[in-house]
C-alpha cells in the first residue's frame, strides 16, 4: 500500500512491462528498478520473478531483458549506449566510474569508463545542449578530465539512432 493505494511489487511490476515493452525499453526499466542511491529491487530478485512467471505473457521477453539489466544507468539514454556498445561487441566499460587526480582529489564521474584505453563516454541528453549552465558546466569539465589523459566523447541520440561513425570512432580509441 502506498498511500492507501494498492500497488505492485517492483518485480512484478516489471513483468506486466514485459507484455508491453520491446527488450531495449524494458532492459531500461530495469537498470531504473536495480539503480540508483536507492535501488527499489535487485537483478536476482527480478530474475526470481521471471523464473516463476513460467507460461505468463511476456515471460520469454523478460528472462532475456534481464540478463542485460545493469545497475548504473542512469538514464534510457545511458541504457541504449550501453546495450548498443554490447551489442556492437564493444568492451564492457565501468559505469559511473570517479576519475580522481594522482593526489586523490575527485575531478569528474563519467557515464561510461574504459580505463585500460583512458576513454569516457558521456551520454548527453538535451538539457546539455539548451541549458547554458549546463553546457558550460559540461565545457569546463571535459576539460579537466582531458587533462587527466582520457580522451571524452559526448554521445547523443542521433548517435544511437546511426552509429556507424560512433562504432567506427570507438573502435578506432579502444585498439
Amino acid at each position: 500500500m502506498v498511500a492507501d493505494l494498492p500497488v505492485t511489487t517492483p518485480e512484478q511490476t516489471w513483468l506486466d512491462l514485459a507484455q508491453l515493452l520491446h527488450r531495449d525499453a524494458l532492459v531500461a526499466a530495469g537498470d531504473f528498478l536495480v539503480g540508483g542511491s536507492e535501488p527499489l529491487t535487485n537483478r536476482l530478485e527480478l530474475a526470481h520473478a521471471a523464473a516463476a512467471a513460467a507460461g505468463r505473457r511476456g515471460v520469454a521477453r523478460a528472462r532475456e531483458a534481464i540478463e542485460l539489466v545493469r545497475a548504473g544507468a542512469e538514464s534510457p539514454g545511458e541504457t541504449r549506449l550501453r546495450l548498443l556498445l554490447h551489442e556492437a561487441g564493444l568492451p564492457s566499460p565501468l559505469l559511473n566510474h570517479e576519475l580522481r587526480t594522482a593526489e586523490g582529489a575527485f575531478v569528474a564521474r563519467v557515464d561510461f569508463a574504459f580505463i585500460a584505453k583512458r576513454v569516457a563516454l558521456e551520454y548527453e541528453g538535451d538539457i546539455h545542449r539548451v541549458d547554458q549552465v549546463t553546457w558550460r558546466k559540461d565545457l569546463r569539465r571535459r576539460e579537466r578530465v582531458e587533462d587527466l589523459g582520457w580522451r571524452m566523447v559526448r554521445v547523443t541520440a542521433d548517435d544511437i539512432a546511426a552509429p556507424t561513425e560512433l562504432l567506427r570512432r570507438l573502435r578506432h580509441l579502444l585498439a
